[in-house]
Parts: structure tokens; C-alpha cells; sequence
């Protein structure tokens, strides 16, 4: 046991020996104790990151959570205040009888309306029915078939009504006006018989009014059947005179000078 003892001894003694030549080998050593320091350092980073991420998950369920009780919260006090104070207020999940309330009013509402669209519509039939009874044709005695085109019982051949494009509005109205009026009534009369604005202050030879009748019915199929606007029809029958005023004032011209 001595022995032994005696060699446990120069194992211990050598121990020390060597750790007091290198000192990296001891336990008391700065660096083994620096070197302890950091792994401690590195396990406690780690569970703190595996902390810090569960805190993080808590955190943002504890924030939801407050943030629908304080949503709850406020359409509470929301609804007691509209009703305290008078005032109206929605609530979040609304009754089904309020549902039910707003379907059948929306639902009436459409009725009233569909209503009110369907009078102005037979209104606006009632009052263009007599357009739509014409362009009608008719035969005379004299048995040519003839087509009335207004309410005014003006008359056009059928034959010459036929060749008529009601593509252009303009152009239906110029060969309409050369169809019912003579050159010499389109030349020496106008839309209105009034001095032109655009001559004021000129000497020019005073013309007559066509006949409205005539001109209403004009301004009437001419309506029917380019859907224009009356405007389109009036400009063109102003400028029809006008063109034939000046073709005529030309082949007077011409025929003084022969």
C-alpha cells in the first residue's frame, strides 16, 4: 500500500510538475478558465435564442389577443354610445332581422323604381306615337302611291322616297327639302325669314319663312330615322338654303355676262 500510495504521489507531483511547465494544462490556468467561460457563454446563447424565439411567438399571440378584446371593446361601447346619444351605429355582426329589414326595403326600392322607369317609358311611347305611325303610305286618286311623312300630311312621291340614304342625317334632310320645296322656294326663303347674324350691317334682300309645317315634318322622319338630334336636322336645311342661294346668285351672274 505504501508503494502505491508512493506512486500515486510521483503521478501527482508529476502532474503539477507538468502543468506548472505548461500552464495551459491547468486547471487554474487563465485560458482553461477563459475557455470555460465561453462555452458557458455559448450554451446560455443558445437556449436564449431558443428562449427568445418562444417569447417572440408569446408575445405576438398576447398582442393579437388584446387586440381583439379591445376591438370587442370598442364596437361595445360604440353601439352603447349610439344608442345613448341617438345616433345609429352598425354593429359588427348585425341581427337577422336587420338583414332581413334592409332586403325587403332595397327590394321595394327596385319595385318603386322599375315603376317610375316603366310610366316614363309608356310617357315618352304616348308621346312619340304619332312618329311612329309614319313615314305611311298612301295611294291618290290619280293612283300614285305616296308616302306621308308627318303629322302635317306632307307628301312624297314613293318612288322618290325610296332612293333616300338615312345613313347621314345631313344628307337625308338635303334630299327630303329638294324633294318637297322648289330651287326658287329654297333660294329666296329660310329656316326662320330672319336677316342672318353674319350679314349684319349689309344690304340683303329680304326672304321668307318655309313653311314650318312642312320643315316640322321634315325635322320629325328625319329624326325617326337617324336618331339625331334636331340641331343636326335645322343646320342642314340652313345650309341647303344657303347653297341653293348662292348656285342661283352664280347662274345669274353667268347669264348677265352672256
Amino acid at each position: 500500500m505504501s508503494k502505491t500510495s508512493e506512486e500515486e504521489d510521483l503521478v501527482t507531483s508529476g502532474h503539477r510538475a507538468f502543468a506548472a511547465w505548461n500552464p495551459i494544462f491547468s486547471l487554474e490556468s487563465p485560458l482553461r478558465v477563459r475557455m470555460k467561460v465561453v462555452d458557458e457563454l455559448n450554451s446560455n446563447f443558445i437556449m436564449m435564442d431558443e428562449l427568445s424565439e418562444q417569447q417572440k411567438l408569446d408575445e405576438a399571440l398576447e398582442g393579437l389577443v388584446r387586440k381583439c378584446e379591445g376591438f370587442r371593446k370598442l364596437n361595445y361601447c360604440s353601439s352603447e354610445q349610439g344608442s345613448s346619444s341617438g345616433v345609429s351605429s352598425l354593429a359588427v355582426t348585425p341581427p337577422l332581422d336587420t338583414i332581413n329589414d334592409y332586403s325587403d326595403r332595397s327590394v321595394a326600392n327596385n319595385v318603386c323604381t322599375n315603376q317610375d322607369m316603366n310610366a316614363i317609358k309608356d310617357d315618352s311611347d304616348s308621346e312619340n306615337s304619332c312618329s311612329d305611325e309614319y313615314p305611311m303610305r298612301t295611294v291618290n286618286d290619280d293612283g300614285v302611291e305616296m308616302v306621308i311623312i308627318g303629322n302635317y300630311d306632307t307628301r312624297i312621291p314613293a318612288k322618290l322616297f325610296d332612293t333616300i340614304l338615312w345613313s347621314s342625317a345631313a344628307s337625308a334632310t338635303r334630299q327630303l327639302l329638294g324633294f318637297i320645296f322648289s330651287d326658287d322656294e329654297l333660294a329666296t326663303h329660310t329656316l326662320t325669314g330672319k336677316p342672318s347674324p353674319a350679314f349684319h350691317g349689309r344690304q340683303r334682300p329680304p326672304k321668307s319663312q318655309l313653311s314650318p309645317d312642312k320643315v316640322a315634318d321634315v325635322i320629325s322622319i328625319v329624326q325617326a330615322k337617324c336618331s339625331c338630334n334636331e340641331r343636326v336636322v335645322r343646320a342642314a336645311i340652313t345650309t341647303k338654303c344657303s347653297d341653293t342661294a348662292r348656285k342661283y346668285k352664280r347662274q345669274s351672274k353667268k347669264n348677265q355676262t352672256i
